[in-house]
């Protein structure tokens, strides 16, 4: 396992799908995930620190291990499996307060590396890519895309989205998979029964 730090999040214009990329720590490599729409605003609006009034999915989640006495570590993505990473989100149980003699127990989640990404960055953990997923899909920094137009746009879409373009964006989205899909065959970052 790597560590990797998220190090931009931009449009693949050619299939007109947001893309996290994951920089390898101490090489001139990254990683690029396909990610959902809503995914991808969640992200950017953690990544520029915006404060929302109420909480979004991964708050809650949050919300809901801290009140178990559940503390996220780290997030592993491990594998590429028909196109889709897999991941896992590394967890420590400690026990409530009265049960003080219960020893911590370390907890392994299944979870979209969407969904890890995103609590990563909430909590400021860790991120790791296997070695395996490296050498699959890493592409040396020098040929990676620089900052475009459509990034530019991209930008501007995260600071200006709203529920509506939301809801539109959903739509389409799900109209493209229905006529065979906008996304690339490979590195397709939710699972899709239909694919396997």
């Amino acid at each position: 396992m790597k560590r990797a730090i998220i190090s931009g999040l931009f449009k693949d214009a050619e299939h007109n799908a947001p893309i996290v990329q994951l920089l390898i720590e101490n090489t001139n490599q990254a990683v690029h995930i396909w990610i959902g729409g809503c995914e991808a605003w969640t992200l950017g609006m953690t990544l520029e620190k915006v404060k929302l009034e109420r909480p979004l999915t991964h708050d809650l989640l949050i919300s809901v291990m801290r009140a178990f006495q559940a503390k996220p570590t780290r997030v592993t993505i491990h594998s590429l499996k028909h196109g889709v990473f897999h991941a896992k989100l590394f967890i420590t149980k400690f026990g409530l307060p009265q049960d003080e003699d219960l020893e911590p127990t370390n907890l392994e989640v299944d979870c979209r590396a969407s969904d890890g990404i995103i609590i990563a960055a909430k909590l400021n953990l860790p991120i790791y890519i296997s070695s395996e997923v490296i050498l699959e899909t890493a592409i040396p920094i020098e040929v990676q895309k620089k900052i475009t137009d459509e990034d530019q746009k991209f930008h501007e879409f995260l600071q200006s989205f709203n529920l509506e373009e939301l809801k539109h964006h959903l739509e389409k989205e799900k109209a493209d998979r229905e006529e065979g899909g906008s996304f690339p065959d490979t590195f397709l970052e939710d699972d899709d029964p239909e694919r396997e």
